[in-house]
């Protein structure tokens, strides 16, 4: 079942690879950010896609490199959508690091985080993983409604102020829409 697993996960992540490079192309330039695709992986991210504008802030990620879910938007994202008790085994039994004085490392603190993001459909990294980025996320679901990736995009924090902020959610949100018909043709996607 593991292999299964891990080459489903290695077929849809090539898939929204390719589906999303347009969009990816078009949102890095549009904002001049970098735009990451990610899905999780035994409690941490995947870097599935990396699309950065000329002139954008430079993100220290890579494709196929990993990050400690809790501190990132991807990251956060992907665990809102896990049960309680998949949460508490994958994430929650080990030591939260905090790699920035930002980073949430209270169990109780993530928890409530995550509960927050579950009912806004997004996550915001405010400078939790680098002190000096700030990333937002949104989710990829499949036909079922299953969160099975993430979209984000990072820039430095000095230009993602809170109007910025919900620009980027809401055209990553219309992107995802576009990805999620052009993968999924019979998702119908509920409004943010």
């Amino acid at each position: 079942m593991l292999l299964v697993s891990l080459s489903q996960n290695v077929a849809i992540g090539d898939l929204l690879r390719a589906s999303s490079q347009s969009l990816f192309v078009a949102l890095a330039k549009r904002f001049d950010v970098t735009v990451h695709l990610g899905m999780l992986e035994e409690g941490m991210v995947s870097y599935v896609s990396k699309v950065a504008a000329p002139n954008a802030f430079p993100i220290n990620t890579r494709v196929g490199a990993q990050l400690e879910a809790y501190c990132s938007a991807l990251g956060k994202v992907l665990l809102s959508s896990l049960s309680q008790a998949r949460l508490d085994s994958f994430v929650l039994e080990g030591d939260l690091v905090p790699l920035t004085p930002n980073t949430i490392i209270a169990p109780h603190l993530l928890r409530a985080e995550l509960e927050k993001i579950r009912r806004q459909k997004y996550a915001v990294d405010n400078g939790e993983a680098d002190a000096d980025i700030i990333c937002i996320a949104v989710p990829i679901c499949d036909t079922e409604g299953r969160m099975i990736a993430a979209m984000s995009a990072s820039d430095h924090a000095s230009r993602m102020d809170d109007r910025q902020q919900i620009i980027i959610r809401d055209a990553l949100w219309a992107a995802v829409a576009e990805l999620e018909q052009k993968v999924f043709p019979r998702h119908v996607k509920s409004a943010g």
